[in-house]
Protein backbone atom coordinates (compact mmCIF):
# COMPACT_ATOMS: atom_id res chain seq x y z
CA UNK A 1 0.00 0.00 0.00
CA UNK A 2 2.97 2.41 0.75
CA UNK A 3 4.77 1.92 -2.59
CA UNK A 4 1.64 2.29 -4.43
CA UNK A 5 0.74 5.74 -1.97
CA UNK A 6 4.57 7.02 -3.44
CA UNK A 7 3.82 6.20 -7.16
CA UNK A 8 0.59 7.89 -6.80
CA UNK A 9 1.97 10.79 -5.31
CA UNK A 10 5.05 11.06 -7.65
CA UNK A 11 2.81 10.69 -10.51
CA UNK A 12 0.71 13.68 -9.11
CA UNK A 13 3.14 15.86 -8.77
CA UNK A 14 4.97 15.48 -12.01
CA UNK A 15 2.17 16.42 -13.61
CA UNK A 16 1.39 18.68 -11.28
CA UNK A 17 4.51 20.66 -12.83
CA UNK A 18 4.08 19.53 -16.26
CA UNK A 19 0.63 21.60 -15.77
CA UNK A 20 2.50 24.23 -13.89
CA UNK A 21 5.14 25.25 -16.61
CA UNK A 22 2.23 24.84 -19.67
CA UNK A 23 0.75 27.07 -18.07
CA UNK A 24 3.25 29.76 -17.49
CA UNK A 25 5.00 28.75 -21.16
CA UNK A 26 1.90 29.74 -22.62
CA UNK A 27 1.19 33.02 -20.15
CA UNK A 28 4.59 34.33 -21.89
CA UNK A 29 3.92 33.07 -25.06
CA UNK A 30 0.31 35.74 -25.05
CA UNK A 31 2.02 38.29 -22.79
CA UNK A 32 5.19 38.41 -25.93
CA UNK A 33 2.30 38.45 -28.18
CA UNK A 34 0.66 41.29 -27.37
CA UNK A 35 3.44 43.71 -26.81
CA UNK A 36 4.73 42.42 -30.46
CA UNK A 37 1.20 43.49 -31.33
CA UNK A 38 1.25 46.93 -29.86
CA UNK A 39 4.81 48.01 -30.52
CA UNK A 40 3.74 47.39 -34.50
CA UNK A 41 0.77 49.68 -34.06
CA UNK A 42 2.86 52.28 -31.98
CA UNK A 43 5.30 51.66 -34.84
CA UNK A 44 2.74 52.09 -37.49
CA UNK A 45 0.94 55.11 -35.68
CA UNK A 46 3.95 56.89 -35.92
CA UNK A 47 4.74 56.71 -39.37
CA UNK A 48 1.24 57.91 -40.00
CA UNK A 49 1.91 60.72 -37.97
CA UNK A 50 5.02 61.51 -39.92
CA UNK A 51 3.28 61.49 -43.28
CA UNK A 52 0.62 63.69 -42.38
CA UNK A 53 2.92 66.39 -40.74
CA UNK A 54 4.80 65.85 -44.21
CA UNK A 55 1.13 66.29 -45.94
CA UNK A 56 0.53 69.51 -43.99
CA UNK A 57 3.73 71.44 -44.17
CA UNK A 58 3.36 70.89 -47.92
CA UNK A 59 0.06 72.38 -48.15
CA UNK A 60 -1.62 69.12 -49.20
CA UNK A 61 -3.53 68.02 -46.24
CA UNK A 62 -7.24 68.53 -47.42
CA UNK A 63 -9.50 67.38 -44.05
CA UNK A 64 -12.74 66.77 -45.36
CA UNK A 65 -15.17 68.74 -43.22
CA UNK A 66 -18.66 66.74 -41.77
CA UNK A 67 -21.68 67.65 -40.88
CA UNK A 68 -21.51 66.42 -37.32
CA UNK A 69 -19.25 68.84 -36.82
CA UNK A 70 -21.30 71.80 -36.86
CA UNK A 71 -23.72 70.03 -34.17
CA UNK A 72 -20.44 69.90 -31.97
CA UNK A 73 -19.74 73.70 -32.01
Amino acid sequence: MIKKDIINFLGGFVFGVVLLYVLVQSTLQQCLHVADKAYRMSVEMENQLIELRSHQQKGDLQIPKRENDKELL
